[in-house]
């Protein structure tokens, strides 16, 4: 491993005399931020909590995090980079913003770009990045662990983009013959737009040495005008192992989706619930059923055989990538318990996971935290709730008209239920005052 050395910072003051008293202030003056005009400039060792008191960070040399010590980046903090510099985290590395105060990392200007924050793992605590905006780097994070401890970062709700590398590097490498390492942790509810490639998934080990793996998950996300590839699974030397996934994610307007280097009898990644829609390619190395449409999923859509769909995923708007009420992304998701959708909104429809960034238990931020912008729509209007009571175990469909006379009925959703009610939320419903459900069990 190539360690990253911390300069010094040639501004600091020189003791005016030899004193200890004086030596030991001039020693904690020189690693605490420095407070000017809101400012706080950052420089070589740092640890501790940076709260948004300053406004913002800025980092003038390469930062660091030693083994043991714990950085924790309070909601609502902005940390601006220098070119080309980076932060080495050897401990652990805590940014978890919220909806309504995310954390900023990013660059002096979008063409002065920093370096990496790269995450060593060796145990102890694991390091989260929760609601962060991270833009202007080369390779934005790196999550690396050749440790015997299994390394489980957790990434959720944060956007990246402007990366010139990748915008999330992964990676397990075994390099000797210690208990094997593992990557695992997801990555999860995040955008990707205008990087190079969003998710590099590397997995290496050394002739003789044990086995690495890397089984990360890649989970409800959105990859949008990635120019290289937006997931790239990297299988390299002698025989190391994994099981990621990759599902439940929307891939528009990108270079290459999902590619795939290298090969090995133990690594066996999973593709399935994605959506894949104007892309230049979405397969590159992987099994070839892979985009073979050969079925229907749950809502009847055209599908592979893992359920992934090829439809336009049809956005309600582009800044936030929302989908709108009529998408056939609603849904259309791993249809697992632990998938399933828990906020309304950001999800729609039923409780069967939605495809893209917000679908899933962690598409409001956490499991317990549904926060989202167009909550403060919804307080607005009035929706309809339709509850089915299931006569028994089933997949049901629910339709929908303004004419019970003369119909036509239109399906709304369908969805496996037990023997559980189920109530669907109508989001069109404040635009078409009158509509009558009907619930039917499929054969």
């Amino acid at each position: 491993m190539q360690t990253t050395r911390s300069p010094g910072r040639a501004e600091q003051p020189r003791p005016l005399r030899s004193s200890v008293l004086l030596s030991a202030l001039y020693l904690m003056l020189a690693a605490s931020p420095r407070l000017t005009q809101g400012a706080c400039f950052v420089s070589g060792t740092v640890s501790g909590t940076w709260s948004n008191t300053c406004s913002p960070y800025i980092a003038t040399a390469n930062l660091t995090v030693n083994g043991g010590q714990t950085l924790t980046i309070q909601p609502g903090v902005t940390l601006v980079m220098g070119q080309g510099l980076n932060m080495t985290v050897q401990g652990t590395i805590s940014a978890v913003g919220t909806c309504a105060q995310p954390i900023s990392i990013k660059g002096a200007t979008p063409s002065q770009y920093w370096d990496t924050i790269k995450v060593n793992y060796n145990g102890g605590a694991q390091s989260t990045f929760v609601h962060c905006k991270i833009s202007d780097a080369t390779n934005a994070l790196q999550l690396i662990t050749a440790s015997s401890t299994a390394m489980i970062p957790q990434v959720s709700n944060c956007t990246f983009s402007n990366s010139l590398g990748s915008c999330i590097y992964g990676w397990s490498f075994s390099s000797g013959i210690s208990p094997s390492p593992q990557l695992l942790g997801a990555i999860k509810n995040c955008r990707f737009s205008s990087s190079s490639n969003a998710i590099y998934l590397d997995v290496s080990t050394c002739n003789g040495c044990s086995t690495a793996s890397n089984s990360m998950t890649v989970a409800n996300n959105l990859f949008q005008g990635i120019t290289g590839t937006a997931v790239w699974l990297s299988v390299r030397n002698y025989f190391p192992a994994g099981n990621p996934k990759v599902e439940n994610n929307i891939f528009f307007q990108c270079s290459t989706a999902v590619r795939k280097t290298g090969s090995t009898a133990s690594y066996n990644e999973e593709i399935s619930y994605n959506c894949f829609y104007g892309n230049a390619t979405n397969f590159v190395g992987v099994q070839p059923f892979y985009g073979s449409v050969c079925c229907v999923n749950a809502r009847g859509t055209p599908c592979d055989v893992v359920s992934d769909i090829f439809q336009d995923p049809l956005f309600a708007e582009t800044t936030s990538y929302t989908l709108a009420p009529n998408s056939l992304c609603i849904d259309a998701g791993d249809p697992g318990a632990a998938s399933l959708d828990t906020c309304f909104p950001p999800s729609l429809g039923t409780t069967a996971n939605d495809i893209g960034a917000y679908g899933g238990p962690y598409a409001g931020g956490s499991l317990t935290n549904c926060c989202n912008a167009t909550n403060i729509f919804l307080t607005a209007l009035s929706y309809i709730g339709v509850t089915i009571y299931p006569v028994g175990p089933g997949r049901y469909q629910l339709d929908y008209t303004s004419d019970l006379t003369n119909g036509p009925w239109f399906q709304a959703t369908n969805v496996m239920l037990t023997n559980t009610p189920y109530t669907y939320i109508d989001l069109s419903s404040p635009i078409n005052p009158k509509r009558f459900y009907r619930a039917v069990l499929l054969p």
